[in-house]
């Protein structure tokens, strides 16, 4: 399995627009590898395939959005989630912070979720590399962004 290290959460805090940052960025015209919004928090596109994915995740752990809320994945608590009746109505943020093959479901995503570690396995979950990546299980490969580091 294939983790990036972890980064604190205190590094990259919650924001959101009532309470946080807020601004305005165009993502109408996305391009893997290209920076986005300049200010205040630059971020990269990773792209849509599992390619894309693996090679971002490499470098860092990855925002992504997914579907969370249908019984497969408010209920896991382990394994991998391959079916698609996960969905792919984006309605959820979580870290991907790597990727590995299972011997019986193959290639996987793990994700960080914010439910605590209560939750899932240790507060993590598998899911499924869908062989076609866009828009993959639980929407994973729909949006998918890292941070760049800010020259001081």
């Amino acid at each position: 399995m294939t983790v990036n290290p972890q980064v604190a959460a205190s590094t990259y805090p919650y924001t959101s627009g009532t309470a946080g940052i807020t601004g305005t960025c165009n993502t109408a015209k996305l391009t893997p590898g290209v920076v986005k919004c300049a200010t205040p928090n630059p971020y990269y596109y990773a792209g849509t395939t599992n390619a894309q994915m693996q090679s971002a995740i490499v470098i860092k752990p990855n925002s992504v959005a997914i579907e969370a809320d249908q019984p497969i994945f408010q209920q896991y608590t382990g394994g991998v989630i391959t079916s698609t009746t996960c969905g792919t109505v984006i309605d959820h943020a979580v870290l991907a912070v790597g990727y590995g093959t299972d011997s019986s479901a193959g290639a996987y995503w793990l994700v960080q979720n914010s439910w605590g570690v209560s939750w899932g396995e240790s507060g993590y979950v598998k899911i499924g590399m869908s062989s076609s990546g866009f828009p993959g299980i639980c929407g994973i490969n729909k949006d998918v962004y890292y941070p760049m580091t800010l020259a001081a």
